[in-house]
């Protein structure tokens, strides 16, 4: 190969010699033969930079995917030998990068779905032989050969099974014919070969290699028989691989991977049973012998938990199907052996580490099906409902590190993992709605007698889970919240007359506001409510709080609120405006980006005192007169910005105004959407007002708009 030609592939390369040496490459790719320079180029590996060897694979990918089924049986025979060499790692190439490694076991793959089985059936006996043969004892001194061959399997299944990959109905038939050959003449012994490499014993084998195996089997295990792996002496291995930290994770993966194979639902059953006895045996599934925190326990017990929701599935997915068969007898025997494995999902589901817990979602909410089809609930059913009822309770509850001033990704993904353990409580709700009515007002009426010694997590998953049940329709058992006297109308006058509104931490105060703001019919039986509400709306707890999280959500909350008791609101509406005016007021630099209230914020502001004004307790003309008090300030801004825009020349600056004077038309027209017809707007007494605010727009000349 041109030196010269690959300089292009380096650091610190010129553009010009990138552009040649992709020119140059493809020249090669299109020049019949090239393969072979390349092939050359690679064998003096301990001469070259990897980024130079990947190159020359690239040229052969090409030729294997374009040119190999055409070659001439010369040439053919040729690059098999050259691609088949490659597995004497040890000794044909030096320290080679996993990015090459993985390029060449890619070559090596596309070449056996191109040649295997009709034009090289011996393929895998070929591998086998390089790797030692059936006879042969393994040994470290191996390990390169047997990470090619690891890496050579993986590739190969990513092609012919890999479900995520999508093929063609050609290429689906090719791969079937291929796993079908396979089946018929190299699966054991491969399987055999994968036994040796975990079962090592004349040399240690690098534990990154039995995990690879490990890896190998799972991806395997779902088309070859079964019984290849699911025997004595596999599952022995694994079991014992389990206690040995570097292992361990890939071992339980491969069990997972076991677990989750296609089979008849009693093969199936009779199988996950087997497992589960054998791991309980070795006191594996006892979470109490992993329960450090550092990175390596956790991360095993998430494997766990990924294990133990495959083993729920598994069992409830057999139940399923025995039921569909009419096989009574069989079903209950899968439903006792779901239930048995039940205490399993409640230890990782209480798990500290949330990624332990979601892990095992699956099978929770598995589970809770089953129970919602049962004809009854066993006492063991109850009880399973509620330590998962208990346990969803405690995993709802933020962490003390939960950065609220500052979310990032770990926020992120608690709030989504709080979002699907809404889903299961909502499905316990379904089956035992007294239940979650039970304990819910049972920890809302703990926190309300202890306000001020109750953390914020506790208080904040109390309001939580009466802001969930309010969501249903509970009405048989929890009443309305319009119903004087019942349980729900009990609650909301406790959480009203508490102290709550005053909790200290942020996240309590918004969950208090999505509880209770949302019940209008409760504030149309008791509107004596509605001042109260309305004062902690505008006080130090809402829109003059220190958190700017809180000030947004209540801006909306209260336009929301205002809506909502409209028609109570008529004696305080003047005062709750004009605090509404004042808080404008003191953030009219808004226009300017001078803020903490973004301008959807301000939005809902305007709207809510245009309600205010609409349904105040006052004439329409001294309603005209509020609604020009809130208006005449946003039209002299509006006028003073257009003059701006007329006597500015840069496009940034044009830019700036005109988004200002967006938003402040925004303002204007939110003002008008409480009246849903013209006769409102004239009983209202505000037409002139409407009037008076098209005359001075209208009159300014043309505006271009630069903003939108």
């Amino acid at each position: 190969m041109d030196e010269a030609l690959l300089r292009g592939l380096f650091d610190g390369c010129s553009q010009e010699e990138r552009q040649l040496t992709t020119k140059y490459f493809i020249h090669l790719q299109n020049t019949p033969g090239s393969w072979k320079t390349a092939i050359a180029h690679f064998n003096q590996s301990h001469k070259c930079d990897d980024r130079v060897l990947f190159f020359c694979l690239q040229i052969l990918e090409h030729h294997v995917k374009m040119r190999h089924a055409a070659s001439s049986n010369e040439d053919v025979v040729q690059f098999r030998e050259t691609v088949l060499s490659w597995l004497h790692a040890s000794s044909n190439v030096h320290n080679l990068k996993p990015f090459v490694k993985n390029k060449m076991a890619q070559i090596l793959s596309l070449t056996v779905i191109t040649d295997y089985p009709h034009k090289w059936p011996q393929f895998f006996n070929n591998v086998l032989c390089l790797l030692g043969g059936q006879d042969s004892a393994l040994n470290s001194s191996q390990s390169s050969t047997i990470d090619m061959y690891l890496r050579t399997l993986l590739a190969i299944d990513n092609e012919i099974v890999d479900r995520e990959v999508i093929h063609t109905q050609e290429e689906n038939v090719r791969n079937t014919v291929i796993k079908d050959h396979m089946r018929d003449n190299c699966v054991p012994q491969l399987v055999e070969s994968w036994f040796q490499i975990l079962s090592c014993s004349t040399a240690p084998i690098d534990p990154d290699l039995l995990c690879q195996t490990m890896n190998v089997i799972g991806c395997y295990v779902s088309w070859i028989d079964i019984t290849l792996v699911a025997n004595d002496r596999f599952v022995g291995l694994l079991l014992q691989y389990l206690s040995v930290n570097a292992l361990r994770e890939s071992a339980a993966t491969c069990l997972r991977d076991i677990i989750n194979k296609g089979m008849e639902p009693l093969s199936k059953l009779e199988l996950v049973n087997s497992l589960v006895k054998l791991l309980e045996t070795n006191g594996i599934l006892d979470t109490q012998n992993t329960l450090s925190n550092d990175e390596e326990s956790v991360e095993f017990r998430v494997k766990m938990a990924d294990l133990v929701n495959s083993i729920g599935s598994a069992l409830i997915s057999c139940h399923q199907k025995l039921i569909k068969g009419d096989d009574e007898a069989h079903a209950l025997l899968s439903l006792v052996s779901i239930r048995h494995n039940v205490p399993y999902l409640l230890s990782y589901l209480t798990d500290e580490d949330d990624g332990v817990s979601e892990n095992v979602l699956g099978f929770a909410t598995q589970f809770v099906s089953v129970l919602k089809h049962l004809p009854y609930l066993a006492d063991d059913d109850k009880q399973s409902l509620q330590a998962l009822l208990s346990a969803v309770v405690l995993k709802l509850k933020y962490d003390e590190s939960y950065n609220f001033h500052n979310p990032g990704e770990d926020e992120g993904l608690f709030m989504e993992f709080r979002s699907k353990l809404r889903t299961l409580f909502d499905n316990i709700s379904q089956v035992d709605p007294s239940l979650v009515i039970t304990v819910s007002q049972s920890l809302i009426s703990q926190c309300l007698a202890d306000i001020d010694n109750q953390s914020f997590p506790d208080t904040e998953v109390s309001l939580l889970l009466f802001h969930y049940i309010s969501e249903h329709n509970f009405e048989k058992l929890f009443g309305s919240s319009s119903t004087i006297g019942s349980p729900f109308h009990t609650i909301m006058m406790q959480i009203l007359d508490s102290n709550l509104s005053h909790y200290p931490h942020a996240a309590v105060l918004l969950q208090y506001y999505e509880a209770i703001l949302r019940h209008e019919k409760f504030f149309s039986t008791s509107p004596t409510y509605i001042p109260r509400v309305m004062e902690s709306l505008l006080d130090q707890r809402g829109l003059r709080h220190a958190n700017p999280g809180v000030c947004s959500r209540v801006c909306y909350q209260l336009l929301r609120f205002v809506k909502a008791a409209r028609a109570h609101i008529g004696d305080i509406a003047v005062n709750v405006l004009s605090n509404i005016e004042a808080i404008l007021k003191e953030n009219q630099d808004s226009v300017a980006g001078q803020m903490s209230l973004s301008p959807n914020d301000v939005l809902f502001l305007y709207e809510a005192a245009g309600y205010l004004i609409v349904h105040a307790a006052q004439s329409p003309q001294n309603k005209c007169v509020l609604m020009r008090n809130l208006l005449d300030p946003l039209l002299a801004k509006f006028k003073y910005y257009l003059n701006q825009l007329y006597l500015i020349t840069t496009p940034q600056e044009q830019d700036q105004i005109s988004q200002l004077l967006y938003y402040l038309l925004s303002y204007i027209s939110r003002t008008s959407k409480v009246f849903p017809n013209h006769q409102m707007t004239v009983q209202s007494g505000c037409v002139e007002c409407y009037i008076e605010v098209r005359k001075i727009i209208s009159t300014t000349g043309v505006l271009v708009i630069h903003y939108c």
